[in-house]
Order: structure tokens, then C-alpha cells, then sequence
């Protein structure tokens, strides 16, 4: 991680990367329960939403040698990730919402 990312990158790559390090982060202190299998879906969303888009994490994190990205083309990947994965996470508010009945009303 650089520590000067925040003053040479622009808003929208600062916030996609910021939100990406989140998933990751959720990943990696739940990543032993979902290896064994034992991680609960629903118990924290923004683990929820990196499961369902590591491979794709993955993809953007991992370069081969010989392959050459330009600076652009990786911030676009960035951007399209973080956005993916805001997309994922307003499924997953809604569903969850959904999901919940509303409060009963009192009876007076």
C-alpha cells in the first residue's frame, strides 16, 4: 500500500480502492471460517459481497510477468470493481431488508 496514493490519485480511484481494501480486509478475518466452510452468510456484508467477488479481486490483484497494464486501464479495472462490488452490496442491503418485517404497529 502507498502511502501517498491518497494525494496522487483522484477521488473516484481513492474511494474504489478504499472499498476494495474493505473486502479484502472482511475477507481476511473471516477467511478461516470460509475455508473450513463454518462462515455464516449474512453475518457481515461486506464479507458476504467479497466472497461473491474474489474471483474478480483475484483477477485485478494478480498480474502475469509479461503482461502489461497502462496506468488508465488499471484504474478503469478499479473503478468497475468497486462498482460491482456497490452494486452487490445494495442487493444484499435490500434483500436483507426485505427480509425483515417491519415493526408491529401498536394497538391502542
Amino acid at each position: 500500500m502507498s502511502r501517498v496514493a491518497d494525494d496522487v490519485c483522484d477521488e473516484a480511484h481513492v474511494t474504489a480502492r478504499r472499498h476494495v481494501l474493505r473486502l479484502l480486509a472482511a475477507y481476511a478475518e473471516a477467511e478461516e471460517l470460509i475455508n473450513i466452510g463454518a462462515y455464516a452468510r449474512g453475518a457481515q456484508r461486506d464479507c458476504d459481497v467479497a466472497i461473491e467477488l474474489m474471483p474478480e479481486i483475484r483477477q485485478f490483484l494478480q498480474q502475469h510477468p509479461t503482461e502489461r497494464h497502462e496506468y488508465p486501464q488499471t484504474c478503469r479495472q478499479l473503478l468497475e470493481l468497486a462498482r460491482l462490488a456497490g452494486e452487490r452490496d445494495a442487493a444484499l442491503e435490500q434483500a436483507a431488508r426485505a427480509a425483515v418485517p417491519p415493526p408491529a404497529r401498536a394497538t391502542g
